[in-house]
C-alpha cells in the first residue's frame, strides 16, 4: 500500500466555488477586507443633467399641442424627448415610419431658444422634413452643398431657425464646422 503525504499550504487557497477550505483544526482562514462605504454625492444632480419637473404625460401633451398633432405620442417618444431635454446623450435606432421625426420636431417645439441639428443622408429627405416641420409651425432650414451661403451660418448663430437639416458632407466639411 502506498501512502500519499497530505500537504496543507501555508496560506489557504480558494477552491472553484470561491470558498476557503477548512483547516485541519476546524478554523477558517479569514482574509482582511477593506470596509465598503458609499460616498454621499456632492449634489443631487449629475454634471450637465438638469432636473425637470415635468412628467412624461406633460411632455407628451405639450408636444402634441405645440405641433398640432392629431394623435398621442408613444411613451418611448415622450421619454426620449424628456431625457434629451435633461441633457442625456441618446441613440435611437428605428425603422421607417416609426416616428423619429417627432423626436427632433418635439425638441425644437419645446425649446424655442435652442437649435436642433439633424444629419440627414438624402437631399429629398431633407426637403420633405423641412416641409413637414414648417407645416407644424417650426422654422426649419436645409443645409447641403446646393444651399450653402454665409447667411445660413449667420442665421444659425443668431437663432433664426430652430431646426437645421444638414447633409453628412456639410456636417463634416471644415468650412461648415467653422460656421457652427
Amino acid at each position: 500500500m502506498i501512502t500519499v503525504p497530505v500537504i496543507v499550504p501555508a496560506s489557504p487557497v480558494r477552491n472553484v466555488l470561491g470558498t476557503l477550505p477548512v483547516r485541519p483544526n476546524g478554523t477558517r482562514h479569514r482574509v482582511p477586507e477593506t470596509p465598503r462605504k458609499r460616498k454621499t454625492p456632492v449634489s443631487d444632480r449629475l454634471l450637465g443633467i438638469k432636473v425637470l419637473k415635468e412628467s412624461l404625460a406633460d411632455v407628451k401633451y405639450r408636444v402634441r399641442e405645440r405641433l398640432g398633432l392629431g394623435f398621442d405620442l408613444d411613451d418611448w417618444q415622450g421619454e426620449l424627448i424628456r431625457r434629451l431635454r435633461q441633457g442625456y446623450d441618446s441613440l435611437l435606432v428605428a425603422g421607417t415610419g416609426y416616428g423619429k421625426s417627432i423626436i427632433f420636431e418635439g425638441l425644437a417645439a419645446l425649446n424655442k431658444t435652442k437649435v436642433v441639428i439633424v444629419v440627414c443622408p438624402l437631399k429629398a429627405l431633407e426637403r420633405d422634413q423641412v416641409k413637414g416641420a414648417e407645416k407644424k409651425g417650426l422654422k426649419a432650414v436645409m443645409v447641403n452643398e446646393d444651399t450653402v451661403c454665409p447667411e445660413i451660418w449667420t442665421g444659425l448663430r443668431q437663432g433664426h431657425a430652430n431646426l437645421y437639416y444638414v447633409s453628412p458632407e456639410m456636417a463634416l466639411s471644415s468650412s461648415s464646422v467653422q460656421g457652427w
